[in-house]
């Protein structure tokens, strides 16, 4: 729209004004002056004379300051409405009073110069706006062409500005004290980013070299940075410096050094700096100076040593939250409201071994936190420390489990279990073993294992079950859980009480059997019934009116008897037991068979006679004893077979527990030769009950082969 003053009877007295904008924001208004009339000469002899118009020009002053005042109280919504209007009508509001405005065509001059100094505070505000948050493009402008862009745009969108060329200029009086040295500041801004990003460039670009040279296969050497091998990549890259000072070149220098030796590149950092001074670089025109140097050094030294003991502190912070993350797993788990845990990345954990599992993972994967990597030392120190403070942390389980045991145990088991109580278990099961065992008490006494191993296997299993009501409990209230591990306790203790009752039943059964085999083949050469006088001549065993039982017994006696020293005599005795029928021996001691007796006949001869009577009760134990201790040195306990039935070839049942190695052949020379990892030697030792003393069991077999392979106790059988 153009420009419209009303000027009545002025005609071309009215000067023309044409804005303009010069580059960095150099603004000026060009004006047509008008030329003179006599319109124009008359009004100022009125001016002169008329002292009127002299208070005309007063009061319109006054009126405009006043506007200047409405329009500086507005607020910026105001005005931008105001703007959004034409300048024919503000003039109706003028003459409507709507402004209180005289129709001066010079008051209209300044009203339209107020309107466009009234906009400018919102054309600063996007100016502003557009230097912090710039556009696409806008690095390619400087900050002027940017202002005016902005300026040029905030002029089009207005009607009430672009309608007049009054408010532009009154908008440019209003923006030209603000905009220069808005200019400088931001073009002095944008030199410092430049010149900081120019100086970032130069200092990567000389680490990432190294860096990626480190990293070829194969690889950078010592000294290859020194020998200047790469000064031309070294010089292309310093170039970028020489728009910054000297000042500002040594820093960028340091920065390069300080970043090599902080990433762990001490030796090329020095390498670097000897290449520096060798290869004369520049810092403006000057080199390195000596002292230069050896503060370059000293500075190398004491980064790499504030970087390492960074490096492990920053370790130690990552194995801390590495640790305190499968803790807080550890608490959720724990924590009866939720029951899972994540570790990570490792989500819905819900037990405490599958935790354990993800902690150990660690060993064999890339353990990485906040850039730092974890090496095996650290990952073991890491594992370590989990499950030490694991085992410190309160465990809701393992504390109600604790508690409820600790208080059954008080009240129910461990007074039963105490030698010292009146109430002990193994006086209470002596007592109901006396009747079948008379030796009962002597049994538990000697071995009071049976008892302890009992107790420890109640405690154990009382402890699972408590853990157990734990696990199950909503809130671990300890009373709730102890009411409910009662019963259980009194099933258990009751099941183990029987338990004990028969092992020891076993064991005073084993003794007894141990007892009789052993007392039976020991039996000593002077007993009267079977040594009189000499070894030979008085033994009645080698004449035939003896009866079968007491030939065996004469026979084990000579081979058990120590103070039979001669050879022949022993294996005499044990062909003359190879011969015995044990066969119908046993026959007779298992009642299916009559027994033989000796009858003297006449002129003092004995005959042996058969009369159909068979062995009493006492007579058959007596007989089957007898067998047991002649099948030690017949060598029958070496066979595994007979060992496995726990039957002698006679159909005798026996309790290998009741063998006593040091005493009984059970393992062959050839087994003993073997050794004692030999599979056979440890089946044996597992049959007669004694796998948990391999090495004893073997050496008193060893020690026992020994006796019977010498002359004076030979034992062919072996």
């Amino acid at each position: 729209m153009a420009e419209r003053v009303q000027v009545q009877g002025l005609g071309g007295a009215v000067p023309g004004i044409q804005p303009t904008i010069q580059r960095a924001g150099q603004y000026s208004v060009q004006v047509q002056q008008a030329g003179r009339n006599k319109l124009m000469d008359l009004a100022d002899a009125l001016g002169q004379v008329n002292p009127v118009l002299q208070q005309y020009t007063r009061v319109a002053d006054i009126e405009a300051e006043q506007f200047e005042e409405e329009l500086a109280g507005k607020s910026p919504e105001e005005v931008q409405a105001m703007l959004k209007k034409t300048e024919g009508e503000l003039d109706k509001q003028v003459r409507r009073g709507g402004m209180g405005w005289l129709t001066s065509p010079l008051n209209q001059k300044r009203k339209l110069k107020a309107v466009g100094q009234a906009s400018s505070r919102l054309l600063m505000e996007q100016v502003y706006g557009r230097l912090e948050s710039p556009q696409a493009g806008d690095e390619d402008l400087s900050t002027s062409d940017i202002i005016a862009q902005v300026q040029q745009d905030f002029v089009g969108n207005s009607e009430a500005l672009n309608t007049s060329t009054f408010a532009q200029e009154g908008l440019q009086e209003a923006v030209n004290p603000q905009i220069l040295p808005l200019v400088r500041q931001y073009d002095a801004q944008k030199n410092r980013i430049a010149k900081a990003e120019n100086g970032v460039s130069t200092v990567s670009g000389f680490y990432d070299l190294i860096d990626n040279l480190k990293g070829t296969p194969e690889g950078l050497t010592a000294g290859d940075i020194a020998s200047g091998r790469y000064t031309a990549e070294f010089n292309k890259i310093w170039d970028n410096t020489n728009a910054h000072t000297p000042a500002e070149q040594r820093v960028l220098f340091k920065q390069i050094l300080f970043n090599l030796a902080d990433q762990g590149h001490e030796d090329e950092a020095q390498e670097l700096r000897v290449w520096a001074e060798d290869n004369k670089l520049k810092f403006g025109n000057a080199s390195m100076s000596e002292l230069e140097r050896d503060q370059y050094d000293d500075f190398i030294d004491d980064t790499a040593e504030q970087a390492g003991s960074n490096r492990e502190k920053k370790k130690d912070k990552a194995i801390e939250e590495i640790n305190a993350e499968a803790m807080q797993a550890l608490r959720d788990i724990r924590n009866p409201n939720k029951r899972y845990g994540e570790f990570q990345g490792i989500t819905n954990i819900t037990t405490e071994r599958q935790l354990d599992e993800a902690v150990e993972a660690l060993r064999l994967g890339s353990v990485d936190e906040d850039e730092i990597v974890l090496g095996n030392v650290e990952k073991e120190q890491l594992i370590k420390g989990f499950y030490s403070d694991k085992a410190r942390a309160p465990d809701p389980v393992k504390e109600a489990r604790d508690r409820s045991l600790v208080q059954i145990r008080r009240d129910s088991i461990d007074t039963f279990f105490d030698p010292t109580s009146t109430a002990y278990i193994g006086n209470s099961i002596a007592n109901s073993l006396a009747a079948s065992y008379p030796n009962s008490a002597d049994v538990i006494e000697s071995n009071p294992e049976v008892i302890q191993e009992a107790y420890s296997d109640l405690v154990l299993q009382l402890g699972d079950e408590a853990e157990r009501l734990a696990t199950e409990s909503p809130d671990y209230d300890i009373e709730k859980i102890t009411i409910s591990l009662r019963p259980i306790a009194r099933k258990l203790f009751k099941q183990k009480q029987q338990d004990m009752k028969q092992s020891f039943r076993e064991a005073a059964e084993t003794d007894a059997e141990k007892t009789k085999i052993l007392n039976t083949a020991t039996q000593s050469a002077e007993d009267e019934k079977v040594i009189e006088d000499t070894i030979w001549d008085q033994l009645k065993f080698w004449k035939d009116d003896l009866t079968t039982t007491v030939k065996v017994k004469n026979y084990t006696s000579v081979l058990s008897n120590k103070e039979i020293k001669e050879l022949k005599e022993r294996k005499k005795a044990l062909r003359l037991l190879k011969d015995v029928d044990f066969d119908g021996f046993m026959s007779k001691a298992f009642g299916r068979m009559p027994m033989e007796m000796i009858k003297k006949a006449g002129g003092g001869e004995y005959e042996t006679i058969t009369v159909p009577r068979f062995a009493s009760v006492k007579e058959q134990l007596e007989m089957k004893n007898t067998y047991k201790a002649a099948a030690v040195h017949l060598g029958l306990y070496t066979d595994l077979e007979i060992l496995v039935d726990k039957t002698l070839p006679a159909g005798l049942p026996f309790n290998p527990k009741a063998l006593d190695p040091r005493f009984i052949p059970i393992l062959t020379k050839e087994e003993i030769d073997k050794g004692v990892g030999d599979e056979t030697v440890k089946e044996k030792a597992r049959l007669i009950g004694k796998e948990n003393e391999l090495l004893d069991f073997y050496n008193q077999q060893k020690e026992l082969q020994k006796q019977y392979s010498g002359k004076k106790y030979a034992y062919p059988s072996l």
